[in-house]
């Protein structure tokens, strides 16, 4: 036979198993019944769950616009760039202004308001006892509270060494999460522009300053000075269109000028050169021939002639006519505000200051192209030139708190099944025999042959016939003892399946829970049903009240040879239906028990009846159980769910033969 130990060991898995899966199918019904109310909890908080949509827009800083030799490096730059960028949405001013333009768009950012449980709280507790942050309630319609809330639904994000600017906006729809972004990256593009614009404005100012104190100190001509002072004129600013046409007759009037003056120039070194031939050959005929001489006389004439020629006079007057027209022209443009062209005033000027009036000029206009840049992209953010925008057409939108649904999907689940588990335990250790009835049996390698409630009640005659004819309404009565009754007839049925065993040693070691009456109530049952010859040998004194006159031959005294059976033998009273023999202080007299004495009595017994029911001694008692267990042919053993002492059954176990032990009985 295998050890207990052993036995133990092999079965603690499968028994661990097995309780917990049984516990489960037990407890399931009223756990989920509990755990109900919480499971329509969990569902209703998910049901209001209001997804959020997240969308990013990226704006990466041009640095092909940095100057080359700038003197700071590009991280310098770059960390630059990204501290205004994470300081703009940190100015209130900055996000007021973004609010009211995203109110414009039909975008309102979500106020907080409180829950309906802080207001029921605040109705009941006094100030004094409330926090701090509960006693003044933000206002809803505040624009700060407004502007906070907006600010949560934005994340800002720098890259200062990629120079990249992102702001991700979060909405409870795509939309509004594509708007929040767009909308803030586009507003903070813009403030910038307009901001680089003013100082590209300060710049053309001081500049413009600088042209024109230049140009009045070293000039010498009114008409300069009268395009410098002019004051603009009240009326309608030209519009564009007017605008160009100015420009293109400014164009086309310097045009004409230069043509004039090239002409002049050409004309001045022509009469130059033909003066200078004319003057060489009046010297020479004079010297060969006299001033009376008439060739001197018409040479000189035609000198004279040459030098009164009013061509070169007429180009001047020309050119002259057309610096006035241009003049006022220039000073009209000036008053429109419109950057006039220095080419022909610059000409005026030695080669010094014209280099340096160029240079200011040349300043002037890119500065004035880079404005008008400038306000192109104000108008169209797609010719941004300063940012290089980082997006789609349309912003790609997720579902940003899907994993804070998931989160609270398995927190609610991992709650709900905590729940549950624990509901289940704890009500199985509230009974424990259940968990008993299922390890037994694995731990043991032993079968459980009946199942005996829990009823200290002894069957008698007159019971046991009373409950027999009630048997038929066992189903639909809840009547302990007779379901008693049914287990002892049930337990009779299976031992004769086992070979109608004629001696059974019945072992009980259930501790303080078990009935004294277990074996004499399968005694009784098997005489009373089966109107056989039983007899029931007991080593509880107990059981003495049984015997007429409460006294009888002490079995213990025959077993250590102090009588002989005729002495000890003795007939119980109308309550038992077999014989009944008991023994007085068993432990008393163990010294003398004696294996031959044992061997004569049950080879006597079997001779004379058909069952004989021995009530085994307490398992401490190894030596004795072992002689009694040997004349034995089945036994059983008997305990209580809740109670049972291993200690003591293993004791058993180790020293029965393993063919005999047939199971538990369970009380």
């Amino acid at each position: 036979m295998q050890q207990p130990a052993h036995r133990k060991e092999d079965a603690e898995s499968w028994f661990l198993i097995d309780s917990i899966w049984g516990a489960f199918k037990r407890h399931s019904v009223f756990a989920g019944l509990v755990c109900l109310p919480i499971a329509l909890l969990i569902v209703y908080s998910l049901a209001h769950w209001r997804p959020e949509y997240s969308s990013t827009a990226t704006i990466v800083y041009d640095m092909s616009k940095v100057k080359e030799g700038q003197a700071e490096s590009s991280l310098v730059l770059g960390n630059r760039v990204a501290a205004t960028f994470t300081s703009r949405f940190a100015d209130p001013e900055f996000l007021n202004r973004l609010y009211e333009r995203l109110e414009t768009k039909g975008i309102h950012a979500p106020v907080v308001l409180e829950s309906k449980i802080k207001l029921a709280i605040k109705s009941v507790l006094p100030v004094s006892l409330l926090p701090g942050t509960w006693a003044d309630p933000a206002d809803p319609n505040d624009k700060h509270v407004k502007v906070d809330e907006l600010l949560k639904r934005l994340v800002i994000a720098t890259n200062a060494n990629q120079f990249t600017l992102s702001v991700t906006g979060v909405g409870n729809t795509p939309y509004e999460a594509q708007t929040y972004a767009r909308e803030a990256i586009d507003f903070y593009v813009e403030e910038d522009l307009k901001k680089f614009s003013g100082q590209l404005e300060e710049q053309l100012e001081q500049l413009n300053s600088l042209e024109s104190s230049t140009l009045l100190e070293k000039a010498d001509s009114k008409d300069i000075a009268r395009t410098q002072a002019f004051v603009q004129e009240e009326g309608v600013p030209a519009t564009e269109g007017a605008k160009k046409a100015m420009k293109s007759e400014e164009q086309a009037l310097i045009a004409k000028i230069l043509a004039k003056q090239k002409e002049a120039v050409r004309n001045e070194a022509i009469q130059y050169e033909r003066e200078f031939q004319l003057q060489s050959e009046l010297n020479a005929l004079l010297s060969k021939r006299g001033a009376a001489h008439p060739e001197v006389i018409q040479k000189r004439t035609e000198l004279e002639r040459f030098k009164a020629d009013l061509e070169g006079a007429k180009t001047q007057a020309a050119i002259t006519k057309l610096k006035g027209d241009l003049y006022t022209l220039q000073a009209q443009m000036r008053g429109q505000g419109i950057s006039i062209d220095r080419s022909v005033q610059l000409n005026s000027f030695s080669d010094e200051v014209r280099r340096y009036l160029l240079d200011v000029s040349n300043q002037i206009r890119t500065i004035e192209l880079e404005i008008e840049n400038v306000n192109s992209q104000l108008q169209d953010p797609s010719k941004w030139t300063r940012y290089n925008l980082v997006r789609e057409p349309e912003l790609p939108s997720k579902a940003s708190n899907v994993d804070k649904l998931l989160l609270s999907i398995a927190v609610g689940l991992a709650l709900l099944l905590i729940c549950f588990v624990m509901i289940v335990f704890v009500r199985e250790f509230n009974y424990p025999w259940i968990v008993e009835a299922k390890g037994l049996p694995r731990r043991y390698r032993l079968p459980v042959l009946a199942n005996v409630p829990a009823v200290r009640t002894f069957l008698n005659v007159e019971k046991v016939r009373a409950l027999r004819a009630r048997l038929g309404d066992l189903r639909k009565s809840s009547d302990p003892e007779l379901k008693l009754l049914d287990s002892y007839r049930y337990l009779q049925q299976v031992l004769k399946s086992k070979g109608d065993p004629q001696v059974i040693c019945f072992y009980d070691i259930g501790g303080d829970k078990v009935s004294a009456h277990a074996a004499l109530n399968l005694a009784n049952v098997m005489a009373t049903d089966s109107n056989e010859r039983v007899i029931y040998l007991s080593f509880n004194p107990a059981n003495q009240k049984f015997l007429p006159g409460g006294e009888g031959g002490n079995l213990m005294s025959f077993l250590s040879g102090e009588i002989d059976w005729k002495s000890c033998r003795v007939k119980a009273n109308e309550e038992i239906a077999c014989d009944l023999a008991v023994a007085e202080h068993p432990e008393l007299q163990l010294g003398h028990f004696r294996e031959d004495l044992v061997q004569r009595l049950i080879k006597a017994l079997r001779e004379k009846y058909q069952r004989i029911i021995i009530d085994g001694l307490n398992p401490v008692f190894m030596n004795e159980n072992t002689m009694l267990a040997k004349e034995s042919d089945v036994i059983l053993v008997g305990t209580t769910l809740g109670s049972s002492k291993h200690t003591d059954l293993e004791r058993l176990l180790s020293v029965t033969d393993p063919a005999k032990v047939q199971g538990f009985v369970l009380g």
